[in-house]
């Protein structure tokens, strides 16, 4: 039996790798998802259909800010935008031989923080640095490379998140063009990751943004992190804090 775990939570599974699902050509960052060239920063553009709950079609756009404790990080500044949509996919088996359920149609996300992490309880999931695409978006998400999204929060009101996490649900249009824009300490080449099925690779973000704009060029959302610790959110005003 498999249960529903949120795009937040998916999300959140996934912020300890970097991660990128490439759709293009066999250029600098590109490629299939096995082969995909490395580069230090990876600059992407998509046209994202957007899947409904309830006749309802929303993104959920996060961002936090980092936290530390005697000079560690114990929160790194993170931030993701998803969308829900009502046909599930269920993940592999855990160790424990258990399968999630998840509804997401799409989802993108990052976390970074230069210097030392806090320590952590064993039990607790580790605290590392990353940048993520759920690999759904490979159905869900076309490549748009010849659209111009700007990564400018201009048009959308917000700034620095807390350090508690700020959390919007927006409505959103049938299609959405995203750009997502990753730099990264050294180069990034990507592997599978079976369990959560995003492709990852261990290269941390020195910053990352995700701009998403509707069809017509209206702004939605902009989110950005650098490796400060600093989160950044914008939203549009139709949008509600959750």
């Amino acid at each position: 039996m498999g249960f529903e775990m949120s795009p937040r939570v998916l999300l959140a599974a996934a912020l300890p790798i970097v991660v990128l699902v490439a759709l293009v050509g066999p250029t600098a960052g590109s490629g299939t998802p096995s082969t995909t060239v490395a580069a230090r920063v990876i600059d992407r553009t998509y046209l994202c259909t957007s899947g409904g709950r309830d006749g309802i079609r929303e993104i959920e756009v996060s961002a936090t800010s980092g936290f530390r404790e005697s000079g560690k990080w114990s929160t790194l500044a993170s931030a993701g935008i998803s969308n829900q949509g009502s046909n599930p996919t269920t993940l592999p088996p855990n160790e424990a031989g258990l399968r999630a359920t998840v509804y997401t149609q799409w989802g993108f996300g990052f976390s970074a923080g230069a210097g030392a992490l806090a320590p952590r309880d064993p039990a607790a999931p580790p605290v590392r640095r990353g940048f993520s695409i759920w690999s759904k978006v490979s159905k869900a998400c076309a490549p748009a490379s010849s659209r111009r999204v700007p990564l400018s929060p201009g048009g959308l009101s917000g700034g620095v998140a807390s350090q508690l996490s700020d959390e919007y649900e927006c409505p959103a249009p049938r299609r959405v063009y995203l750009r997502i824009r990753g730099v990264f300490r050294s180069p990034a080449s990507l592997r599978l990751e079976r369990r959560f099925l995003y492709h990852t690779t261990e290269v941390p973000l020195q910053e990352a943004t995700i701009a998403v704009r509707s069809e017509s060029g209206k702004p939605l959302a902009y989110v950005a992190v650098s490796e400060s610790g600093k989160g950044r959110i914008f939203t549009s005003p139709s949008c509600v804090a959750d």
